[in-house]
């Protein structure tokens, strides 16, 4: 079968007292795999999935950088407080 999928090849080849021996050999070849493509392929729905949680991670960042200001100005309101 990964013959078929050309990975290996064969070759005959016939010894001087004419016995037949068969070579295989592999065929040179390069696999890539990151997460996003194993999880596009193993599950569809996970990629949807990610997106959005992407997006919500997103939003919560931007909302602590938000939280960061008014702590900012709550501590400095309460340091100029004789």
């Amino acid at each position: 079968m990964i013959g078929k999928w050309g990975f290996i090849t064969g070759r005959l080849e016939l010894t001087k007292d004419g016995k037949a021996l068969k070579f295989f050999d592999v065929v040179p070849f390069e696999l890539k795999l990151d997460v996003p493509t194993i999880v596009a392929e193993a599950h569809p729905e996970l990629v949807d999935a990610l997106k959005a949680n992407a997006e919500v991670n997103r939003q919560l960042l931007e909302g602590m950088g938000g939280l960061e200001n008014r702590l900012a100005a709550i501590e400095k309101t309460l340091t100029d407080i004789p």
